[in-house]
C-alpha cells in the first residue's frame, strides 16, 4: 500500500513540473521568443509573407525575410489596434477596449507559473504537512490557470473573428498558436497533480494518522489566540507599546525605499500589514514583519528599480523554500553549535545600537521649540529608557511613538521624490499594484546573494532560539521549518505587487518584548494600523487624477502617498535612534545564558535504570571554566566578524571555523592522553 502511494505521489509531483514547465513556455511568447504565440496571424493582401505572433506581454511583426519588429515586453497592450493598423482590420469600440482589458489579466501566466512551481517544490518533501500544503497550492495554481486560459480564449477568439471577417476579402487568417495549447495542457496538468497528490495524502495508511495531526494544529492554533486575547485582556497598554518596538528599524528604510521608487508604499504597508495579522494569529508571539536589511541598503546605495527589489526579494524567499522543504533548515538547527548562534544574536544586537547612534549622531545639541529633533531630547529619552529597565509594562515606546507623532507638524522633511517609477503596472479593482519582477537582472541576484546568509541565520535560526530565551513559559517557539515557510510566503505573494521584501528578525523580536509585548495581540494591532493606513493612501493616489492605467509608483503622481512618505519622514530621527538602542540592548541580553542552565545544548538525557524499569532521565550539564571561555570566545569570534564585513555569512563561518578549532583541539589532547596511558600501561599483569 505505501509503495502504491509513493509511486502514485510521484506521479503528482511530475504532473505539476510538468505544469510549471508548461506554463514557462507560455510566459516567453512573443515578444521574448517572436514566433512562440498565443494568436497567429498570417497577413494577405499588400502585407502577404508577414505574420504577427501574440503574445503574453506584447506581440511581433515576423518577415519572411527578417528584420523581425517586436513590441517592448510589458502587461496590457491592444490586439485590435495593431490588427487595425497592419491589416485595416475593423473593430467595434466595445472589441477594442474588451481586448486592450484583457490583455491585463494575462500577469496571471507567471502567477500561475510561480503557484505551480511552489506546489512542486512542496511535493517533494513527500510529508504530511508537505503533501497537504502541496494539494490546496496546486488546487489554487490550477484555478489561476483556468481563469487565465478563460480569458485567453475570449480575449483571441475576439481578435480572430474580426481577423478572418477580413480576411474574406484579403487572404489573412488567424488561428490559435502553441503557446495556447501549452497554457491549456498546464490548466489539466494542475488540476490532476492537485488531485493525485491530495488523494495520496489523504491515502487509506495515513489517514487517521493526519487527522489526529490537522485537530492538533486546529486546536494549537485556538490556544494561541485565546493567549493572545487574554494577554490583551488584562494589558492592553503594554501590547500595544510593545507594538511599535520595531519602529525604529521599518521606518527609516521603509520611508528611503519609497522615497526613491523601489517599493511600492501603498502595497508595502498593506501586505506587510496582513503578514503582522496573519503571523499574529499563527504563531501567537509578537513576530516581527521587518525589511530584508541586506536587500533595503544595495537598493538605497545603488538605486534599483522596484522590479529588481522585488525579484531579489522572491529569489530570497525560493531560497529559502528550497531549505526548508528539502529539510536543509532542521540540518542547520542540529548541527550549528550553540555559541554561534548566541554570536549572530549579539552581531545583530551590536549592529542595531550602532544604526541607533547612527541616527542620533548628526543631530544638533539643541533646536528652538517646537522641535525637539535634537540629541539633548535623545538623552533624555535614553534616561527615561535606563530608568524603566525593571518595568517591562512601562509603555515607553507608545508614550515616544505620541510624543513624536505630536511634533511631526513642526519638522522639516527631508524626503526628496524621485523620477523613477515602475514599468507597467496593472490596476485591480482595488487600487494595488502589479508588477513583474526583473528576474532576468544580474543585479537580482547579486543582491539575494548578499541577503539569504542574513535570512537564514538571523531571520529564521536566530529567532526560533530567541523566542525560546525571550518567550520560555509562554508558548512552544516557532521551529525553524515554520518560520521558512512563513518567509517563503510572505515574499512569494508580495513580490508581484511591488511590497517590500520583508523577513522576521531577532532584533524586532527583541524590541518588541522589550515594550512589554507578549503575545500575537501586538502584532495584529500593527498590523491593522498599517493596513488601515496603505488603503487610506491608496485611496488618496486613486482619487488624485490617475488615469485608468495606473502609472505611478503611488508615492508622487497621487497627493495620498506623498503626504503619508512626507508625515513618517518628519517623526523625529532622535527618538527613533533611542528605540533602535533599546532594541539592540534587548537582543543582546540573550548573551548573558550562553553558560547557564537554558542553552539547549547543556541539556542531557541518559537512560537509568530503576525499580520501574528503564526510563530516561534529564539534567543540565556543568559547564568548567575553560570550556566556558572557549564558548564565549566562540561566540564574540561570531560577533566581530559580522561587524567587522558587516556580513552574518562571515560571522557565521569564523564562529564555526573557532568552534572547530576547539574541536580539533580536544581531539589531539584525547590522542595525546592516550598514547601517553599506553607507554605507561604495564605489559604483563
Amino acid at each position: 500500500m505505501a509503495g502504491t502511494t509513493g509511486f502514485f505521489h510521484h506521479i503528482g509531483t511530475f504532473l505539476l513540473f510538468s505544469a510549471t514547465v508548461l506554463l514557462i513556455i507560455t510566459c516567453i511568447s512573443a515578444p521574448v521568443v517572436d514566433d512562440l504565440a498565443l494568436l497567429k496571424v498570417e497577413l494577405g493582401g499588400n502585407t502577404r509573407g508577414r505574420t504577427v505572433t501574440f503574445g503574453t506581454f506584447g506581440w511581433c511583426v515576423n518577415n519572411v525575410n527578417g528584420g523581425n519588429n517586436c513590441s517592448p515586453s510589458k502587461v496590457g497592450y491592444s490586439p485590435a489596434a495593431v490588427m487595425s493598423s497592419l491589416d485595416r482590420t475593423e473593430f467595434s469600440d466595445y472589441a477594442e477596449d474588451t481586448t486592450r482589458g484583457l490583455t491585463r489579466a494575462m500577469i496571471l501566466h507567471p502567477i500561475s507559473c510561480g503557484l505551480n512551481f511552489i506546489a512542486f517544490l512542496l511535493a517533494l518533501g513527500a510529508g504530511v504537512v508537505g503533501s497537504f500544503l502541496a494539494s490546496l497550492v496546486a488546487l489554487l495554481a490550477f484555478l489561476a490557470t483556468a481563469v487565465a486560459c478563460v480569458i485567453d480564449f475570449v480575449l483571441f477568439s475576439i481578435v480572430k473573428s474580426n481577423v478572418n471577417d477580413r480576411g474574406n476579402e484579403t487572404g489573412t487568417g488567424a488561428y490559435y498558436g502553441a503557446a495556447s495549447w501549452t497554457l491549456l495542457v498546464s490548466a489539466i496538468c494542475s488540476l490532476l497533480g492537485a488531485i493525485v497528490v491530495f488523494f495520496t495524502c489523504c491515502s487509506a495508511r495515513l489517514h487517521r494518522r493526519r487527522s489526529v495531526m490537522s485537530a492538533s494544529i486546529i486546536s494549537e492554533l485556538a490556544r494561541r489566540n485565546r493567549h493572545s486575547l487574554r494577554t490583551l485582556r488584562q494589558s492592553p497598554v503594554a501590547e500595544i507599546s510593545g507594538a511599535l518596538g520595531d519602529l525604529g528599524t521599518l521606518l527609516p528604510l521603509m520611508i528611503a525605499l519609497a522615497s526613491q521608487g523601489s517599493i511600492d508604499l501603498s502595497s508595502t504597508l498593506v501586505f506587510s500589514g496582513l503578514f503582522n495579522i496573519v503571523t499574529g494569529a499563527v504563531f501567537g508571539i509578537p513576530l516581527p514583519v521587518q525589511p530584508m536589511k541586506a536587500i533595503a541598503a544595495s537598493a538605497l546605495s545603488t538605486p534599483l528599480s522596484l522590479q529588481i527589489t522585488t525579484a531579489a526579494g522572491a529569489l530570497v524567499s525560493c531560497a529559502v523554500l528550497l531549505l526548508t522543504v528539502t529539510g536543509a533548515l532542521r540540518l542547520l538547527t542540529r548541527n550549528v553549535p550553540v555559541p554561534v548562534i548566541k554570536g549572530i544574536q549579539l552581531g545583530a544586537a551590536l549592529r542595531l545600537v550602532i544604526s541607533g547612534g547612527n541616527l542620533i549622531l548628526p543631530l544638533p545639541w539643541c533646536t528652538a521649540l517646537p522641535q525637539i529633533d535634537n540629541r539633548l531630547v535623545a538623552l533624555c529619552a535614553f534616561l527615561l529608557l535606563l530608568l524603566n529597565q525593571r518595568s517591562q509594562r512601562f509603555p515607553y515606546a507608545l508614550l515616544i511613538f505620541l510624543l513624536g507623532l505630536s511634533t511631526i507638524p513642526f519638522l522639516p522633511s527631508d524626503t526628496t521624490q524621485s523620477s523613477h517609477s515602475p514599468s507597467s503596472p496593472f490596476r485591480f479593482g482595488l487600487p494595488l499594484h502589479v508588477t513583474i519582477p526583473d528576474f532576468t537582472s544580474q543585479q537580482s541576484y547579486t543582491t539575494s546573494l548578499s541577503q539569504l546568509p542574513l535570512t537564514t541565520l538571523n531571520s529564521i535560526l536566530a529567532v526560533s532560539a530567541l523566542s525560546a530565551d525571550l518567550l520560555p513559559s509562554l508558548l512552544p517557539p516557532p521551529t525553524p521549518t515554520a518560520l521558512g515557510y512563513s518567509v517563503a510566503a510572505m515574499n512569494l505573494v508580495g513580490c508581484w505587487f511591488g511590497a517590500m521584501p520583508v523577513c522576521h528578525g531577532a532584533g524586532g523580536l527583541a524590541g518588541q518584548v522589550r515594550f512589554g509585548a507578549r503575545s500575537g495581540a501586538a502584532a495584529i494591532l500593527l498590523g491593522v494600523v498599517k493596513m488601515v493606513l496603505g488603503f487610506v493612501t491608496v485611496t488618496f493616489s486613486s482619487s488624485s487624477g490617475r488615469g485608468y492605467d495606473g502609472v505611478g509608483t503611488g508615492i508622487g503622481d497621487g497627493n495620498g502617498g506623498e503626504v503619508v512618505i512626507s508625515a513618517l519622514s518628519r517623526f523625529p530621527r532622535g527618538l527613533l535612534g533611542v528605540m533602535v538602542i533599546a532594541a539592540g540592548l534587548e537582543l543582546g541580553k540573550v548573551g548573558a545564558g550562553l553558560n547557564t542552565k537554558g542553552a539547549v545544548d547543556l541539556w542531557e538525557e541518559r537512560a537509568v535504570r530503576d525499580d520501574d524499569g528503564v526510563g530516561i532521565r534529564g539534567r543540565w550539564r556543568e559547564v568548567g571554566v575553560a570550556e566556558q571561555h572557549e564558548r564565549w570566545m566562540v561566540m564574540m569570534v561570531t560577533a566581530a566578524g559580522i561587524l567587522a564585513f558587516k556580513n552574518d555569512a562571515v560571522g557565521f563561518l569564523a564562529g564555526c571555523c573557532c568552534h572547530g578549532a576547539y574541536k580539533v583541539a580536544d581531539w589531539v589532547e584525547r590522542r595525546q592522553s592516550q598514547g601517553l596511558l599506553g607507554e605507561r600501561r604495564p605489559l604483563l599483569r
